[in-house]
């Protein structure tokens, strides 16, 4: 035992292995788990990436002469887990394939998940071809999605030659989306027969993306029929002259509806003037309701479709008193609801102050106290402002969870609004994974990420109660009911749930609103406060009867299947 301890390389050896650690490698340690720190608190992945990048190059030349060899000797230090997994993202990042090798041949890449997305989202073909090259076991269709969006050709290209069976319709959803061309072409060309086009062109024309519409158009795509809405709703002439010219389809009267309602007067002319569907009275009510004075002023002047006297009614109730002057001419008087008196707000004085102003009026010298007016307007106008847009919000939602609950027929549209809690913030659970029809009541969800498929069977089963959501490895089975007595009354009864959770939604809304409007009663009058608080009521009571009609419809629609 003495002479072991003697040897002077072998007790060096030993002092340089500190907690698990070899003396230098703590330096490159020390640096990386600092960076873990701060990763925690409050760094942006693209931050931690750049930090990463500028720590290790300093350890590049250092690594390839023997430190890798030492840090991978390391192997129950602490945090060892942590480092090498930076070390192998720094590796796939910057294309130092030699590293990976390295790296592969003492540890194994292939414990290590999501590589080839790292690799995709970066450029970096060389390690792909590599990972390819080791059988890399775990390859996704979401390192295709990931090199779409980064606008990666040369990554497309190796994927699609290489893993043809990758579905390549999200990533060509998302290249329509943000506008890239030559991505689109790419993966339109190496589409499968069976692949769903109809979102991209959807998206394309939603974002506002020509180039991607004409080109999908020349190829035979229309999307699911709605482009001229969708590009009306979201205000994109140029695309509601492209698709009437090209497709002569008109779209009906709800294309100027919704031009009316989100006040994108040029195209409610260019559709007034080239179109023979018009509008509906939706278009007045709406373009009132909003605020649009401009698109109300050509609807009266060019137009007959629309209810003025409901028109101006809507302007009053939120506010738009312009728009109601504008609509007076067009109601007769006997139509016109008596108009409140307008009464300027005035500071509340304390009763020592207003003995002391009754006392001095009639004296000599004697002084006043001077009233000071206080305006309402901007006050009120953004509580009004706020609570229609919280409660409409809560409409929208529940008419979008009870559209869900759609018994007996697959669709595999039914998730496009579902979200889900994934890498800090909501994703669409399309986005997440693959959903396809299997039969005409099943559907399969394909989630690209195995951790998440807890949460997503979760948030399906709350969605509908209804559905049989059964687990098979990294895949969702999941069956839609057959009408029954006891699912109908299953779906009714969650419906009716949904609806007295968004009741209860606007009701705490309007509680908020009517705070809002009380804080303000030691500066203004309570006649003030009980008007501003009516208007409040009223949206309360429109919402609240806008959700018993949705339920109304829908107990009218489970019952009649």
């Amino acid at each position: 035992m003495l002479h072991v301890i003697r040897n002077r390389d072998l007790m060096s050896l030993v002092t340089s292995y500190q907690q698990g650690v070899f003396v230098d490698v703590q330096e490159c340690f020390r640096h990386i788990l600092a960076l873990k720190t701060n990763h925690r608190a409050n760094m942006t992945r693209l931050s931690f990436m750049n930090t990463l990048t500028s720590i290790m190059n300093k350890y590049v030349d250092e690594f390839h002469n023997g430190l890798l060899l030492r840090l991978v000797r390391c192997l129950h230090a602490r945090d060892f887990a942590f480092v090498m997994s930076c070390v192998v993202k720094f590796a796939v990042a910057e294309g130092h394939v030699n590293l990976l090798h390295n790296i592969h041949l003492r540890l194994s890449l292939h414990q290590c998940q999501y590589l080839p997305v790292q690799a995709a989202a970066f450029g970096q073909v060389r390690v792909l071809s590599y990972l390819h090259l080791i059988k890399y076991p775990q390859w996704t269709p979401a390192a295709l999605l990931v090199a779409a969006q980064n606008r990666n050709l040369s990554s497309i290209k190796f994927l699609q030659h290489h893993y043809p069976t990758s579905c390549a319709c999200q990533a060509l959803t998302e290249a329509a989306k943000k506008g890239y061309l030559d991505v689109v072409s790419m993966l339109y060309n190496n589409r499968h027969a069976s692949c769903p086009r109809d979102k991209a062109f959807d998206q394309a024309v939603s974002a506002g993306q020509l180039e991607i519409v004409k080109y999908l158009f020349s190829h035979g795509e229309s999307g699911t029929g709605i482009g001229l809405p969708l590009a009306a709703d979201h205000g994109h002439i140029e695309i509601v002259k492209y698709l009437h010219q090209e497709s002569m389809d008109e779209g009906g009267p709800v294309v100027m509806d919704l031009a009316a309602a989100n006040g994108h007067l040029d195209i409610v002319k260019y559709l007034h003037k080239h179109t023979t569907a018009g509008c509906t009275h939706i278009a007045l009510r709406e373009a009132a309701m909003n605020g649009h004075e401009d698109v109300v002023e050509f609807l009266l002047k060019n137009r007959s479709e629309g209810n003025r006297l409901l028109a101006w009614k809507y302007a009053r109730r939120y506010g738009y008193e312009s728009i109601a002057t504008l609509l007076e001419p067009f109601i007769t008087r006997r139509e016109q609801p008596r108009r409140e008196c307008k009464r300027k707000s005035r500071l509340s004085l304390s009763p020592a102050a207003r003995a002391f102003s009754k006392k001095a009026k009639g004296g000599k010298g004697a002084k006043t106290v001077p009233e000071m007016d206080v305006s309402l307007d901007e006050v009120s106008k953004k509580t009004l402002e706020s609570v229609k847009k919280n409660m409409k919000g809560a409409v929208l939602n529940y008419t979008k969870v009870i559209s869900a609950m759609r018994p007996g027929q697959a669709d595999a549209g039914i998730f496009d609004n579902l979200m889900l809690s994934a890498y800090g913030q909501m994703v669409p659970l399309p986005q997440l994974g693959q959903v396809s029809v299997v039969g005409s009541h099943e559907l399969a969800v394909s989630i690209y990420d195995p951790s998440l498929l807890k949460d997503a069977k979760k948030a399906i089963e709350e969605m509908n109660p209804s559905f049989t959501v059964q687990p098979n490895n990294t895949t969702l089975d999941i069956r839609f009911p057959k009408m029954t007595k006891e699912t109908r009354d299953e779906l009714i009864k969650a419906a009716k749930k949904q609806a007295e959770a968004a009741r209860q939604h606007i009701r705490r809304v309007r509680q908020e609103g009517m705070n809002d409007i009380k804080k303000l009663k030691d500066s203004i009058s309570e006649d003030d406060i009980k008007v501003e608080q009516d208007k409040i009521q009223r949206l309360t009571d429109d919402s609240i009867k806008e959700i018993g009609a949705l339920l109304a419809a829908k107990e009218k629609d489970l019952s009649s299947v």
